[in-house]
């Protein structure tokens, strides 16, 4: 699948789900990614919406930026809420850990299963000026 179609459907999901939800994308990375395209798109809108929870109604858009980062093509996700909580951090990708109230704790844990699954890495730390930013890495397909 090409790259840039993932996280362009994946912003279009997220966006026909959660009305009025202020996303904007990015992309400057051609090229495919061999993957099950739509595990793939479920899994970054699960991020997306992830960021959107975290903004808790901040009127500034979550950012996603898709890149190309040598034989990777990277979609970055950044929100500007409070950020990951020390000593959650290394919680946050566990099943039924969630630092919100009234979630389940699985997103985050199945979007990285699903990456992993498709060969790529998912991380999530804090921004360099506040909130949080989520790299899902992936590789290109002909390329290295």
């Amino acid at each position: 699948a090409e790259a840039e179609t993932l996280v362009l459907t994946a912003v279009q999901r997220v966006r026909q789900r959660r009305p009025g939800a202020s996303v904007s994308a990015q992309c400057a990375c051609p090229g495919t990614v061999s993957c099950c395209a739509e595990e793939l798109v479920n899994a970054l809108a699960e991020v997306i919406d992830n960021a959107l929870d975290a903004q808790e109604g901040l009127p500034a858009p979550v950012r996603v930026r898709l890149l190309r980062e040598r034989d990777r093509a990277v979609v970055e996700v950044e929100d500007d809420g409070p950020g990951p909580a020390r000593g959650t951090r290394g919680r946050l990708f566990t099943p039924f850990c969630s630092t919100k109230p009234g979630h389940q704790g699985l997103g985050l844990y199945m979007a990285r299963m699903v990456v992993e699954r498709n060969d790529g890495c998912l991380g999530l730390e804090a921004g360099v000026d506040g909130g949080a930013l989520a790299r899902l890495v992936l590789p290109l397909e002909g390329v290295g």
